[in-house]
């Protein structure tokens, strides 16, 4: 991160991505109880297209966020109510979900 000039060329958010897929595949072991990565990206995707476990927000969706990041429409002062459930309902929330209900 010296020289700022080439630290601007490399792909970073491949390297999240890539990083957060292997957390994921290694997550699924019996003997693994945590991940690594970055969890917030995740959730934010998660949010976006799944029902489960979103929050519910004062107000909806701008159509245009005007060149913001995603992760803004989630900003705490937007939500209205965070669910609150434990690990066995959110899975069998997500083991219940069809095809249509995925945005």
């Amino acid at each position: 991160m010296e020289d700022i000039a080439i630290f601007r060329t490399y792909s970073l958010g491949g390297a999240v991505l890539a990083h957060l897929y292997r957390e994921l595949s290694e997550a699924t072991r019996p003997k693994r109880a945590n991940i690594a990565g970055c969890i917030h990206l995740l959730q934010i995707w998660a949010w976006e297209h799944l029902h489960v476990g979103r929050p519910q927000l004062h107000v909806p969706f701008p159509v245009q966020l005007d060149g913001l990041s995603v992760g803004i429409r989630w900003n705490e002062e937007r939500l209205r109510e965070v669910p609150v459930g434990n690990v066995m309902t959110y899975r069998d929330e997500l083991d219940g979900l069809l095809e249509s209900q995925v945005c």
